[in-house]
């Protein structure tokens, strides 16, 4: 189940990343929010910050 929404993770998504804990929807919004940050990306799934300067 995706830890966002509540929907199922595919079987075919977590054949490949068992460690998956978003449906594919919300890591595709997770990363489009990432790419817009302006002070540096926040990586949902790993929790890091990365600066880009």
């Amino acid at each position: 189940m995706c830890v966002d929404c509540g929907a199922s993770i595919s079987f075919v998504r977590l054949q490949a990343r068992p460690t998956s804990e978003l449906c594919i929807s919300c890591k595709e919004e997770a990363e489009r929010e990432e790419h817009q940050s302006v002070g540096g990306r926040v990586s949902k799934s790993l929790g890091k910050t990365i600066s880009l300067t």
